[in-house]
């Protein structure tokens, strides 16, 4: 792939029994949706999630933003000015959703094997992210112009130069977390070199979304051409004068957020999906978000990432993730027999063994490590608050 490529504006394939949406592959037909995504960077694999199951979702959703933001209903759009969602795009909070529906969908077989077929690796292991919902914004919801989504918008969530280059900062950087603060399951999610393997992002979408209701907007085959564009780009370092409307200023940070002057913005298209629909895409993809233009629907998705467990954890930081992850179900009443077999492996929580004994003591989190002596059996005690 080349510049060319992306200049030629590869469009987005729509499909063919409904052009509304874009075009999608059942689970059966692994091989075009690999051959689908070797081309296009990005693909959507439709029934991932059953209607039941949509339903269910976007029940919790609702739930929890009715917790959290007194005198909201979802009932009563007449209420929904009192939904504050963290940031300009819908986010629901600010941390990871532990919410048990949310857990769960995490855990989804299909979606698992969806993203096994893409990352190419049966050792995939998932993020535990954040949902959003855009409400509808149409004539029929009072003040529904304020619940205008931010505008039109382009980035990468990763450095695209620390990618190319395979950077050790990068590397050794990631494998410091400690977990001890929930946020480090969302930092982790930038921090990505080729050597990691294919990492992808994902959206589950739990709603028909069509162009209007906004949602995420990407840059066809950019994966392909991402490398060629960070040699030939007017790029300067930080605190150089900007050269042109393409110009790019290159900063120490795992993300790069994309000026609205620069070409690639136009150059991004709308994904739009039906209910039960994972949308999956190469994470050098140039991606962001369309706002909900006078929609009468509301948007309903939750994000996830995925990638190879053998090419981008190491065994300490995997064992500190687990156990952060074992007491962030626990704090919230999550009964840990919800977590399947699949749950057990993509979740990471297999590390643990059967040494390790996690339980709450007193309010504390408590990690219990039997092992043998040639005195019989003793016990190690480590507080975790």
């Amino acid at each position: 792939g080349t510049l060319s490529d992306i200049e030629g504006h590869l469009e987005v394939p729509f499909d063919e029994s409904d052009p509304s949406y874009a075009k999608s592959f059942d689970l059966s037909d692994a091989d075009s949706a690999k051959l689908f995504f070797q081309k296009f960077g990005f693909v959507v694999f439709r029934n991932i999630f059953t209607r039941d199951e949509c339903e269910s979702t976007r029940t919790a959703m609702w739930s929890i933003v009715e917790d959290s933001n007194p005198g909201f209903s979802s009932k009563d759009p007449s209420t929904w000015g009192s939904y504050k969602s963290a940031g300009k795009y819908g986010l629901s909070m600010r941390g990871p959703c532990f919410h048990p529906t949310i857990v769960n969908n995490r855990q989804n077989p299909n979606l698992i094997a969806a993203l096994r077929t893409i990352v190419e690796s049966d050792d995939v292991m998932v993020s535990h992210d954040r949902f959003t919902i855009y409400r509808a914004t149409g004539p029929q919801i009072p003040n529904g112009e304020k619940f205008r989504t931010g505008d039109r918008n382009v980035h990468l969530d990763l450095n695209p130069w620390w990618w190319c280059e395979g950077a050790d900062v990068v590397r050794e950087g990631i494998e410091t977390l400690k977990y001890e603060d929930e946020q480090d399951f969302i930092r982790e999610n930038n921090q990505v070199v080729r050597t990691m393997g294919r990492h992808v992002q994902c959206v589950l979408n739990f709603l028909d979304n069509r162009e209007e209701d906004g949602g995420t907007v990407l840059v066809p085959g950019f994966h392909r051409c991402v490398e060629e564009w960070c040699t030939s780009g007017p790029w300067s370092q930080e605190g150089e004068i900007p050269r042109g409307e393409d110009w790019l200023e290159r900063r120490p940070m795992p993300w790069l957020n994309i000026p609205d002057s620069n070409t690639l913005l136009g150059r991004a298209q709308r994904v739009p999906m039906r209910e039960g629909s994972v949308l999956l895409w190469d994470q050098t993809v140039v991606h962001g978000s369309a706002p909900n233009m006078g929609t009468e629907q509301c948007r309903m998705a939750q994000f996830l990432k995925a990638f190879p467990r053998s090419l981008s954890i190491r065994e300490p930081r995997l064992r500190r993730r687990a156990k952060a992850l074992k007491k962030a179900f626990i704090s919230r009443g999550i009964d840990l027999e919800i977590v399947s077999d699949i749950g057990l492996m993509v979740f990471g929580l297999d590390c643990l063994g059967n040494n390790d004994d996690d339980v709450i003591i007193d309010g504390h989190y408590v990690t219990i490590i039997l092992y043998e002596t040639v005195d019989g059996e003793c016990a190690f005690v480590s507080y975790i608050y």
